[in-house]
């Protein structure tokens, strides 16, 4: 804490207590190291504990980040499937987790029209002065990696990383871009899928809400939509079709999981904390342009997100420690 002191000072003070709570700590030198020490630190629970988490997977234990604390949860959804491997950790984290995800990610290549789209979304993000800099950018063909060197070269700041955050948020958050003439089919597949019904005897249904909407109208043919916007579709004809708001199920989670089956999201982050800021967890996500490891921020539904450039850096030096007070019952 920069204002002095320490969260296990705090709590002692706080609870009354003249012992220290029970705390596991790694100093990791990578993000593969980190994600290890909590796979690790899931066994290590107590049994008791460990039943609880899976009767109630959002059971959060306090933690430390660099500056930082919050909640892991060793139950979040894609996290919890590293309770489930028999490798080692890190063999796990690097066939489970980091190679799928570079072999997807190398496969992606900006054809004309996604270029154009995402230099527009970009250029949205940035201050006037800055986003005119994208005009006449040509990222055609290119890498993702590629794309952000070319795009970071137009910037004289000595510091990119505010930029270069949104860069690689972009490409998680937006791609793959789809036109406005596959919109309404691709989100009618989506929608069948997430729900488990059959297009040939649901799809009138479906198509019925479609133009109930005013799809065609709503989301013209010419325009490029991202994947943002085709969930948002998918939410749309979900709710008007069945008539209401409501659902036993965290169906954006589900339609995320539905849309890497159908190669509708490359995005693949494995959250593994509550942020303790709104609506976003922490996760492990493999970057689209670095095709290294990293901690980024998220929503719930993992479906959107950026980096968090800063702890990515300090966690390299090894001097950054973590910790997770792993006995919930001492808090009682």
């Amino acid at each position: 804490y920069l204002a002095g002191g320490s969260l296990k000072a705090l709590l002692s003070v706080y609870f009354e207590r003249e012992t220290a709570f029970s705390e596991l700590e790694k100093k990791p030198k990578s993000a593969e190291e980190l994600f290890a020490f909590f796979i690790e630190t899931s066994f290590e629970l107590p049994l008791e504990e460990q039943e609880k988490v899976k009767r109630e997977p959002s059971i959060g234990f306090l933690m430390t980040a660099p500056e930082h604390c919050c909640l892991f949860q060793p139950g979040a959804r894609g996290f919890h499937s590293a309770w489930a491997r028999t490798q080692y950790p890190f063999t796990w984290v690097r066939d489970a987790v980091i190679a799928p995800s570079k072999e997807a990610l190398e496969k992606i290549r900006l054809d004309g029209f996604s270029a154009k789209a995402f230099l527009d979304r970009l250029a949205n993000l940035l201050p006037p002065t800055a986003g005119s800099l994208l005009e006449g950018l040509d990222l055609k063909d290119l890498s993702c990696a590629e794309a952000k060197s070319k795009i970071l070269k137009r910037f004289d700041s000595r510091d990119h990383d505010p930029i270069g955050s949104a860069i690689d948020g972009g490409f998680f958050t937006w791609t793959p871009f789809i036109q406005g003439a596959d919109l309404e089919e691709k989100a009618l597949s989506l929608l069948a899928k997430v729900s488990g019904y059959n297009l040939e005897t649901k799809g009138k249904v479906f198509k019925e809400a479609a133009k109930a909407l005013g799809f065609s109208n709503l989301f013209p043919s010419h325009e490029t939509y991202d994947k943002t916007q085709l969930f948002e579709c998918v939410k749309a004809l979900y709710i008007y079709a069945n008539k209401t708001l409501f659902s036993s199920e965290d169906f954006l989670a589900k339609i995320e999981i539905a849309a890497k089956e159908e190669h509708l999201s490359f995005a693949h982050a494995i959250c593994f904390a509550d942020s303790n800021w709104i609506k976003e967890k922490l996760a492990f996500v493999v970057s689209p342009t670095s095709l290294e490891l990293e901690i980024w921020r998220v929503d719930h539904a993992a479906a959107c997100g950026r980096p968090l450039s800063p702890w990515n850096k300090r966690l390299k030096s090894g001097e950054t420690e973590w910790s997770v007070f792993d006995k919930i019952a001492e808090f009682f």
